[in-house]
Protein backbone atom coordinates (compact mmCIF):
# COMPACT_ATOMS: atom_id res chain seq x y z
CA UNK A 1 0.00 0.00 0.00
CA UNK A 2 1.17 3.50 -0.97
CA UNK A 3 2.10 5.74 1.89
CA UNK A 4 -0.14 8.79 1.21
CA UNK A 5 -3.76 8.60 -0.32
CA UNK A 6 -4.47 11.90 -1.84
CA UNK A 7 -7.60 12.85 -1.50
CA UNK A 8 -9.02 16.12 -3.76
CA UNK A 9 -12.81 17.78 -3.15
CA UNK A 10 -14.68 19.14 -5.74
CA UNK A 11 -17.46 22.16 -4.96
CA UNK A 12 -18.60 22.43 -8.53
CA UNK A 13 -22.63 23.13 -9.65
CA UNK A 14 -21.49 20.44 -12.56
CA UNK A 15 -21.04 16.97 -12.29
CA UNK A 16 -16.90 15.78 -12.70
CA UNK A 17 -16.18 14.97 -16.02
CA UNK A 18 -12.98 13.48 -17.42
CA UNK A 19 -10.44 16.03 -17.68
CA UNK A 20 -10.30 16.56 -14.35
CA UNK A 21 -10.04 12.95 -13.15
CA UNK A 22 -7.74 12.46 -16.15
CA UNK A 23 -6.06 15.43 -13.79
CA UNK A 24 -6.71 14.24 -10.97
CA UNK A 25 -4.91 10.56 -12.25
CA UNK A 26 -1.86 12.22 -13.50
CA UNK A 27 -1.65 14.09 -9.66
CA UNK A 28 -1.65 10.35 -8.70
CA UNK A 29 1.43 9.50 -10.85
CA UNK A 30 3.52 12.46 -9.84
CA UNK A 31 3.72 11.38 -6.58
CA UNK A 32 3.70 7.69 -7.01
CA UNK A 33 -0.07 6.76 -5.76
CA UNK A 34 -2.06 4.06 -7.01
CA UNK A 35 -4.74 5.19 -4.74
CA UNK A 36 -6.57 8.36 -4.53
CA UNK A 37 -9.94 9.61 -3.54
CA UNK A 38 -11.69 12.38 -5.49
CA UNK A 39 -15.35 13.82 -3.47
CA UNK A 40 -17.76 15.81 -5.53
CA UNK A 41 -20.91 17.64 -4.60
CA UNK A 42 -22.38 16.35 -7.65
CA UNK A 43 -20.82 13.35 -8.48
CA UNK A 44 -19.12 12.08 -11.77
CA UNK A 45 -20.65 12.23 -15.45
CA UNK A 46 -21.51 9.13 -17.09
CA UNK A 47 -19.24 8.85 -19.41
CA UNK A 48 -16.40 9.90 -17.49
CA UNK A 49 -16.85 6.31 -15.51
CA UNK A 50 -16.09 4.23 -18.72
CA UNK A 51 -12.52 6.83 -19.10
CA UNK A 52 -11.70 5.31 -15.44
CA UNK A 53 -11.52 2.20 -16.91
CA UNK A 54 -8.38 2.95 -18.96
CA UNK A 55 -6.09 3.46 -16.07
CA UNK A 56 -4.55 0.88 -13.66
CA UNK A 57 -5.33 3.15 -10.58
CA UNK A 58 -7.61 2.82 -7.53
CA UNK A 59 -9.65 6.08 -7.52
CA UNK A 60 -12.78 6.47 -5.06
CA UNK A 61 -15.14 8.70 -6.11
CA UNK A 62 -18.10 9.68 -4.25
CA UNK A 63 -20.98 12.08 -5.00
CA UNK A 64 -22.00 14.23 -1.88
CA UNK A 65 -25.14 16.33 -3.07
CA UNK A 66 -28.62 15.48 -3.37
CA UNK A 67 -29.02 13.32 -6.57
CA UNK A 68 -25.38 13.02 -7.08
CA UNK A 69 -23.75 10.01 -9.50
CA UNK A 70 -21.48 8.07 -8.17
CA UNK A 71 -18.53 5.97 -9.55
Amino acid sequence: MDTYIPIECEDWREPVGAPEVTQFISKLSLFKCNTGILLSKEGIKEETVNELKRYDRQIMIRGLGEGARKA
